[in-house]
């Protein structure tokens, strides 16, 4: 396995200084999966107390946070940063649905399981 090169081989909260791409709500990731066509990557973020959409490209395997609100979903929206979400304080883990209709997230400190729909 080798790591894609530059910052097409990354996504984090802070770009780690220019080492990969910049992402928001990222903080503590814990959970990543991809949907079945492998158009979109949703990762969990327990600090950052959210749920993460990536759009991928199926061919180069890189990643790109969705833009503005889309781009992620947490507790507080993250001042404005995400959408706001109820029920998402430590995300841990993400499943999508066979049909990949809904997406579901599992919240340890909300003692919760958020379903979110998928456009």
């Amino acid at each position: 396995m080798t790591q894609l090169p530059g910052t097409s081989g990354c996504v984090s909260e802070v770009g780690v200084v220019g080492l990969c791409e910049d992402g928001k709500a990222l903080l503590g990731v814990a959970g990543i999966t991809v949907t079945r066509d492998g158009e979109n990557v949703y990762a969990t973020s327990e600090t950052s107390n959210a749920v993460v959409a990536f759009s991928r490209d199926k061919k180069t395997g890189i990643l790109t946070q969705l833009p503005g609100i889309e781009g992620c979903v947490s507790e507080d929206g993250t001042l404005g940063a995400c959408a706001d979400g109820k029920a998402l304080v430590e995300t841990r883990s993400v499943l999508v649905a066979r049909n990949g209709r809904h997406a579901y997230v599992a919240s340890s400190t909300s003692d919760a399981v958020s379903v979110f729909g998928r456009d």
